[in-house]
C-alpha cells in the first residue's frame, strides 16, 4: 500500500452523492485541488502539502475559480456550478454517508461568504495573530519585535 486513499477525499461538497452543484477534492497524491460540477472537473496544481497547516481559501465569480493557497494566488479557472439547487452542503464528505470520499485528516475554521471577498478583506481575515496572542507572556521579549500592521 502506498499510503493514498482510492479516492479522492472531499473538502466540502453541495451534493449528496449525485446530482452535484459542486464538491472540491485534494486528489490522492495530494497535488492538486479538483473542483466538480457534476459533469466536469477541473484541478488546479498546489505545493507540497506536507504535514503543516496550510490556508486553502477559493473564491468563485462569474464563471471562474480562484485558488489561494498560504494567502497567494496560485490560478483562476474557468468553471461553472451545476444548475441543480436545493442540494446540502458537506463538509469533510460528498454525501451524508460520512465515509464517502470522506476527507482525510484535519479542517479547521472553515468559512462560507455569500460574496466574493476583495484582497483586502482576505488578507484581514488570513493575517497572523500578533505573536503575543500566540506566545505565553514573556517579559523578556523586546515589545518592539511585536509590531506588525496589516498590508
Amino acid at each position: 500500500m502506498d499510503g493514498q486513499p482510492g479516492f479522492d477525499p472531499c473538502l466540502f461538497a453541495n451534493r449528496d452523492g449525485t446530482p452535484t452543484r459542486y464538491s472540491l477534492h485534494l486528489t490522492r497524491n495530494k497535488d492538486q485541488i479538483a473542483f466538480w460540477n457534476g459533469t466536469v472537473v477541473s484541478t488546479a496544481t498546489i505545493p507540497a502539502a506536507g504535514t503543516n497547516w496550510h490556508l486553502l481559501a477559493l473564491s468563485f465569480d462569474s464563471g471562474n475559480w480562484t485558488v489561494y493557497w498560504d494567502g497567494q494566488t496560485l490560478m483562476t479557472l474557468p468553471q461553472t456550478f451545476s444548475a441543480t439547487t436545493g442540494l446540502p452542503t458537506q463538509i469533510g464528505s460528498s454525501s451524508s454517508a460520512a465515509t464517502t470520499e470522506g476527507w482525510l485528516g484535519g479542517l479547521d475554521e472553515v468559512s462560507f461568504f455569500s460574496d466574493v471577498l476583495t484582497p483586502r478583506r482576505r488578507r484581514r481575515i488570513t493575517w497572523p495573530l500578533p505573536w503575543a496572542i500566540l506566545r505565553p507572556f514573556n517579559p523578556s521579549l523586546r515589545a518592539a519585535s511585536s509590531s506588525r500592521a496589516v498590508p
